[in-house]
């Protein structure tokens, strides 16, 4: 019996051990001229990210200013969830 508990512990830390591993990553640059769509929407500035991500599923943050240094010229927020399904991804 004390065997059997010791294996059901050993088993039950090793499943929690494989729980999801979580990433967060950031990016920042710069850039010339900001143009969208045709659309000239400010000269040269600055963008920065924040991601997210566990067991497929992902969330973000990302947002440019403009030349003059002001913030949220522009921010995006976006989530989402990744599988593959029968090699299809």
């Amino acid at each position: 019996m004390h065997i059997l508990k010791k294996s059901i512990l050993a088993s039950a830390i090793a499943a929690s051990s494989a729980v999801a591993v979580a990433e967060v990553s950031m990016t920042v640059g710069m850039v010339s001229d900001y143009v969208y769509r045709g659309n000239e929407l400010g000269d040269a500035g600055a963008y920065a990210s924040l991601d997210y991500a566990a067991g497929g599923f992902y969330a973000g943050i990302w947002s440019i200013s403009d030349g003059n240094g002001a913030p949220g010229l522009e921010y995006d927020i976006y989530a989402g969830y990744e599988t593959e399904i029968s090699g299809i991804s």
